[in-house]
């Protein structure tokens, strides 16, 4: 929709997790707003698409019913629940790990040494039993140390190099020495005690759940924005506030040039980057495989984890075949060859992949936000009195993090307004 008014009490740039959070609790609050979104579709890095007889999410990802600012606007009826059980592949053979209390199997699997040692797994248990209790140090970076310097120091060398760092990195889309320890640590609290999966239909179903009735002006790129306007194209609309939610690349360029009272310090500025990966979708015939998550423990290829997702969310392969869906990490992860994913694939499903049938290709070059060691995690940024910034790339990268940050402003406009 396109409103014809020249002045708005709150505009929201980008119709991504963030911005959509923000215009929900600003609908819920009684403030008026619009949303500006490039795109024609809502949900930023949250999208489908229909690929013949296929549903490809761009990059694989679950939702998590568990992160407490998506279950405040997103309750579905029907979901595509996860397994948090992963497989774990060494030396051809398969090594299952999990929560003993969904399968009392799992259990057994984990006392293998194959995987690390039985003190290792002990400490690890300890370190995620303590998780909860850890204090909030949010504002207190200056110890923050690599989440790989954390693991090695807890003493859990196999099990890390094995299990914790290829799974993590699938999660985090970056490696384990370049994130912030205390944002790993959040994201694993999340995902132990959440409830992952997938929505029906694909991960735009949650995008557009989201967007459903709000108002969203697609297809309107923001060019330029200041104290009290943003300009799309050659027209200009005057805002009493501004809340920018593209991803973080899309708001360097839009605050390297825009007229506001207080401009990002350069440290903050600087680290606005983000990871690459790349995601190929393979089909084949229908395989016993099970919707788990497959990680290659030795790390013997380029592929950093793989899923039958169609074992998981029926809809997304036809009748008689399987979607496979394999993540590929870091910026030479777009000129990764397929044979070379192929050929890891065959390693880590155990069978010839030559006749898989390439579905699609994402390169993702806005993967997730980088978070290195000693970036601070806060809920929004305030440009001045008209401008607040919010993303996961202001608060932690992942789907809480973008949606808390809209949350956060809305409110603080609200309170302010």
């Amino acid at each position: 929709m396109a409103s014809r008014r020249s002045g708005l009490p709150v505009a929201i740039i980008g119709a991504g997790l963030a911005g959509l959070a923000a215009g929900l609790r600003l609908r819920e609050l009684g403030v008026e707003f619009e949303i500006f979104e490039s795109s024609d579709a809502p949900g930023g890095r949250v999208r489908s698409d229909q690929v013949g007889e296929y549903i490809c999410d761009r990059g694989f990802q679950l939702v998590n019913l568990g992160y407490p600012d998506l279950t405040r606007f997103y309750q579905p009826t029907d979901f595509h629940r996860a397994s948090k059980a992963i497989d774990v592949v060494i030396n051809s053979k398969v090594y299952r790990l999990g929560d003993p209390r969904e399968n009392f199997s799992n259990l057994i699997s984990s006392l293998n040494p194959a995987t690390g040692a039985p003190l290792e797994k002990i400490r690890f248990l300890n370190f995620l039993r303590g998780l909860k209790s850890r204090p909030n140090s949010l504002n207190e970076m200056d110890e923050d140390q690599s989440f790989e310097e954390a693991m090695i120091a807890l003493g859990i060398g196999t099990l890390y190099s094995r299990v914790v760092r290829p799974f993590a990195q699938g999660v985090f889309l970056d490696r384990c020495d370049q994130v912030s320890e205390e944002m790993a640590y959040k994201l694993i609290d999340f995902f132990i005690n959440g409830s992952p999966g997938l929505p029906i239909g694909g991960v735009s179903t949650l995008s557009k759940s989201l967007a459903k009735d709000l108002p969203i002006n697609f297809k309107s790129q923001v060019d330029e924005i200041g104290e009290g306007f943003l300009r799309i194209g050659k027209r200009k609309r005057k805002a009493a506030r501004i809340i920018l939610a593209t991803d973080s690349l899309a708001a360097k360029i839009l605050l390297s040039d825009a007229q506001v009272e207080r401009s990002l310090d350069s440290k903050t500025f600087d680290s606005m980057t983000m990871s690459t990966s790349t995601t190929w979708y393979h089909a084949l015939d229908d395989a016993g495989f099970d919707a788990t998550l497959r990680i290659d423990g030795l790390g013997t290829g380029p592929v950093t984890n793989s899923i039958a997702i169609s074992k998981l969310a029926p809809e997304y392969a036809p009748p008689g075949k399987t979607l496979i869906s394999s993540t590929v990490i870091g910026s030479v992860s777009e000129n990764t060859s397929e044979s070379s994913v192929r050929r890891h694939l065959a390693s880590i499903w155990g069978v010839e992949t030559e006749e898989w049938e390439l579905i699609a290709k994402y390169v993702i070059k806005k993967s997730l936000p980088h978070h290195p060691p000693g970036k601070a995690m806060k809920s929004f940024l305030s440009l001045g009195n008209q401008l607040l910034l919010v993303g996961d790339h202001v608060a932690f990268p992942s789907q809480q993090g973008a949606l808390g940050s809209g949350v956060s402003a809305a409110e603080e406009i609200a309170r302010t307004i």
